[in-house]
């Protein structure tokens, strides 16, 4: 039991050092969003999706820069879900839409 405890704790501990580091902003946005992996690592391919609160994907694209600008200026005003998935692992965040 107690090598199970250790054993949780270090895993936590990893979990916590591999978190992405990609910074999005502005939050609230109104006509563009800008995706910063710079903190991320290194890494091929981001994937980028982002949903309404009722689950549908609004947006869907791949990058390998190190930045990324989407415009959002058409969408509704509200809550999105961006999602942002690098090397297996995913970040993600709640963008409002004035």
């Amino acid at each position: 039991e107690e090598h199970r405890e250790e054993f949780t704790s270090i895993q936590d501990d990893s979990v916590k050092t591999q978190e992405l580091q990609i910074k999005i902003s502005p939050n609230p946005a109104t006509d563009k969003i800008w995706l910063d992996f710079q903190d991320a690592g290194t890494f091929d391919v981001a994937t980028i999706s982002i949903h309404d609160l009722s689950g549908t994907e609004i947006y869907s694209t791949q990058t390998s820069d190190t930045a990324l600008t989407i415009d959002i200026s058409k969408w509704k005003q509200g809550i999105y879900i961006f999602s942002v998935s690098i090397n297996g692992q995913v970040q993600t965040e709640r963008i409002i839409k004035e």
